[in-house]
């Protein structure tokens, strides 16, 4: 019994570190924040937009952080400099795509430990 402890153990915390979180959040005003929450599969990205009032004279900026895609944040770069719909001209979009490595390497190496301890 005492060495199958060791794979499973090693299989359960790599699968518990696949996942990205991003904050998740809206607000009127120059930022946000909110706990970090796990983005749905496949979006690997935490992107962040920063919308400008339109017309200029009212002031309210908006700003929006979520999960996405890659590619759904990289084509929302294009669209710097149209105004939309109830939050105004986006002026700005920051995308950060997830580390895979790091976290990886170190679920591997914590688990590698646990192997050793339980063997």
């Amino acid at each position: 019994m005492k060495p199958l402890l060791g794979p499973f153990f090693c299989s359960l915390l790599l699968t518990t570190g696949t996942s990205l979180q991003c904050e998740v959040c809206g607000a009127i005003g120059k930022t946000c924040s909110s706990d970090k929450v796990d983005c749905p599969a496949g979006e690997d990205t935490c992107a962040t937009y920063s919308y400008a009032p339109s017309p200029p004279n009212i002031n309210i900026t908006t700003f929006r952080k979520l999960c996405l895609t890659e590619a759904g944040c990289r084509n929302a770069t294009k669209d710097i400099g149209k105004v939309f719909e109830n939050v105004g001209l986006l002026i700005k979009v920051e995308c950060n795509k997830a580390s895979e490595a790091a976290p990886f390497v170190f679920l591997t190496l914590s688990g590698l430990l646990l192997m050793k301890i339980l063997l």
